[in-house]
């Protein structure tokens, strides 16, 4: 392959990236920061360059809040053992899927298990892991802004009762998509956990050496 269709091949792969994933923390930290300025009456003049900084200060406020909900543990992104109730709707979303097999987060080597999946997984399974890494990822940074804008529309209401009623319509829709998305993101995490887990246990070379023995 030529340098310019890697170079072409490149630039499409990170467009696709920034489509599948950071446009979400653009559109989720702009709501936020939107539902702010409703909030507190702030002034604002959507001329020249503001809608631009709009999205360059939306998607630092959508990221930092993907990871600090994360780290709260509201959300996740990395390996964790699922609750009880999101294996319960994975029996009902996915029911092929083995939703009771994960072992807890101290019994898998994760560096053995990204290292199987990097050298040793086909193709088609990656991009179906992928797929789901990338739905999940959707779900973490919308469903984390979506959570703290609940609280700002919540507060909005509050502040301008009864002038201005639309606010609690709008803030329990937003309270319902944000409970929806971060059940989804914890069904998407598990399951991508399943998919890596099984690829290492059919895997040839590595044979489920990601599983401690206990």
């Amino acid at each position: 392959m030529s340098e310019s269709a890697e170079l072409v091949k490149e630039l499409f792969s990170t467009l696709k990236d920034f489509l599948y994933r950071d446009i979400f923390y653009v559109l989720g930290g702009v709501t936020v920061l939107l539902s702010i300025i409703l909030t507190f009456d702030i002034p604002i003049k959507f001329t020249g360059w503001t809608g631009v900084y709009l999205a360059i200060f939306g998607y630092v406020v959508g990221y930092v809040l993907q990871e600090v909900v994360s780290i709260i543990g509201l959300t996740t992104t990395a390996y964790r053992e699922p609750h009880d109730l999101i294996k319960k709707i994975g029996h009902r979303f996915a029911p092929s899927e083995d939703w009771e097999a994960l072992p807890p987060p101290n019994m898998v080597d994760l560096s053995l298990l990204r290292k199987c999946l990097d050298e040793h997984c086909e193709d088609s399974c990656q991009k179906r892991i992928n797929r789901t890494v990338n739905l999940k990822q959707v779900c973490s940074s919308m469903g984390s802004s979506l959570s703290v804008t609940t609280i700002l529309l919540f507060i909005a209401a509050y502040l301008h009762y009864p002038n201005e009623k639309w606010f609690i319509p709008l803030a329990v829709a937003s309270a319902v998509l944000s409970i929806a998305l971060i059940a989804v993101n914890w069904l998407k995490q598990t399951q991508e956990n399943i998919m890596r887990l099984e690829v290492n246990k059919t895997c040839t070379t590595c044979q489920g050496n990601a599983i401690k023995s206990s």
